[in-house]
């Protein structure tokens, strides 16, 4: 049986691990109103350009600092220097990494980015040390994570999201219509999140370097780098492409319609984490290699909930976001937030077919999917983008859910056999996509709260004659977990 206290844990771990995206989410209106969407669409690619530096300079060594504390936890002393020695390396491989691009950077930018207005100094490198402190504070997360101390955890995140948001609006208000807000904020909040991590770490485990050790360690990980890149490419890549062939105006408008939607990516998240404990624990204690009804009432259920947030989260952005009263650009935005919200509609089926690889362990599987899906999606955005414009950058990434989901079934039905209800997984999911898929395309030059209250009292409807059983075996379990448990 899986302890309350674990299932507590997990929903700590997973919805705090959320927080960089909502943090995002949250600025949403202050950028809005502060921000031309040309400049949001600089930030968007800055934020990019953070992400890929945080990969690069953490060398997945937080994936090395999992491995290292649960093959080493029994003996201190040489988990000490272990860890210690990987704490260095990342310290040191960061350092270098940022001398480096402050000689290089300007000459890298002005050749990668002719015409995006982009400049290493001073916003690319404010982004390059956030992406260093970033990359190191995740590293002492994931630690965290496997030390079970999810208070902790709690509180460091908390810390990160707060400081993030209060410095951001003040910033934002003190230098309306440029970026010295949003980048400066996130520096300074990572910095200091930086420093409390590098002080709890060092604490406990002291500095120390074994060359050896570290080199192995590096080896290890470099399969994972190369997954976590993949993964880069597949939610990034589209930005830059749509820079090149129309501007960051364009760059700008997409990446705010994509951000509008985290809020079904935060709640899928966090539901998937919190049952995945449940999920991971059937599978393994028993064994088991096919799915079953434990297996597919979970994943029924998730459906159901998905297929209501959709038109929800439709409905809720078109009230919320003019309410801030936004610069002309953003409002434009909101044509696309229909088609973006739709392509969920895959995500469930996603976790389902993806479940028995991490839980088995198998992710030698991953690198192929996401690196054939990578190749197809930029192959796909580069001509749609470049032939249709915005409207090709959305068909391109609604394209990519069905793709992705095609290569994750092939892979994993080599370890797993998958047999469940079509009519409620498939069949009926499908339906709805392509109902709601031809109402957006003949409602996409207009916006009609009428129109998205229909589909959400439509959606209610089917939730409720399809998914009732399922939704509510879910809730019950999940409180029933978060009971007392009886002596």
């Amino acid at each position: 049986m899986i302890s309350k206290n674990f299932i507590k844990s997990s929903v700590i771990y997973s919805l705090v691990g959320s927080l960089p995206l909502a943090t995002g989410f949250i600025l949403l209106p202050v950028f809005a109103v502060h921000l031309t969407s040309g400049l949001y669409g600089q930030l968007a690619l800055y934020t990019a350009f953070t992400m890929l530096a945080q990969l690069i300079i953490n060398l997945s060594l937080d994936y090395g600092l999992q491995i290292t504390y649960f093959e080493n936890k029994s003996e201190q002393l040489n988990l000490g220097k272990r860890i210690g020695t990987l704490v260095t390396g990342m310290l040191i491989v960061g350092i270098l990494f940022i001398l480096i691009l402050s000689i290089t950077g300007q000459f890298l930018f002005h050749r990668i980015f002719p015409d995006s207005g982009l400049e290493f100094f001073p916003y690319g490198f404010f982004s390059l040390i956030t992406a260093f402190f970033n990359g190191f504070s995740k590293s002492y997360n994931n630690l965290l994570v496997n030390q079970q101390k999810p208070v902790r955890f709690f509180w460091i995140n908390l810390l990160n999201f707060v400081l993030t948001v209060l410095l951001t609006i003040i910033l934002l208000l003190k230098f309306p219509n440029t970026l010295t807000g949003p980048i400066t904020a996130r520096a300074i909040a990572a910095g200091i999140v930086f420093l409390l991590s590098l002080y709890l770490i060092v604490r406990q485990y002291h500095l120390s370097f074994e060359w050896l050790f570290f080199r192995t360690m590096v080896i290890i990980c470099f399969p994972v780098l190369l997954n976590y890149l993949l993964n880069w490419s597949l939610g990034y890549s589209d930005r830059f492409i749509i820079t090149s062939f129309l501007s960051t105006r364009e760059t700008g408008i997409f990446d705010f319609a994509l951000k509008t939607t985290f809020v079904i990516d935060i709640l899928l998240t966090g539901i998937y984490y919190t049952i995945s404990p449940k999920i991971y624990n059937h599978l393994i204690s028993n064994n088991v290699r096919k799915s079953d009804p434990f297996y597919n009432t979970y994943f029924n259920s998730m459906t159901g909930l998905t297929i209501l947030l959709i038109p929800l989260t439709i409905l809720a952005i078109h009230i919320i976001i003019p309410l801030f009263h936004v610069k002309p650009d953003y409002l434009l935005s909101l044509r696309y937030v229909g088609l973006i919200s739709i392509s969920f509609i895959f995500r469930v089926l996603m976790m389902m077919y993806s479940a028995p690889i991490y839980a088995f362990k198998t992710t030698q599987m991953l690198p192929k999917i996401f690196g054939i899906a990578a190749v197809i999606q930029i192959v796909l955005s580069i001509i749609l983008i470049r032939y249709f414009g915005l409207v090709g950058a959305i068909a391109s990434m609604i394209l990519m859910k069905p793709i992705q989901l095609f290569l994750t079934i092939w892979q994993t039905r080599k370890i797993f056999t998958f047999t469940y209800n079509y009519r409620k997984m498939v069949i009926m999911p499908m339906i709805y996509f392509f109902i709601f898929l031809i109402v957006e395309i003949i409602a996409f030059n207009s916006s009609h709260l009428w129109l998205y209250v229909l589909e959400f009292i439509f959606t209610g409807a089917l939730v409720l004659v399809f998914f009732r059983k399922e939704v509510m075996s879910m809730i019950l379990s999940i409180r029933n977990d978060n009971r007392p448990s009886k002596a």
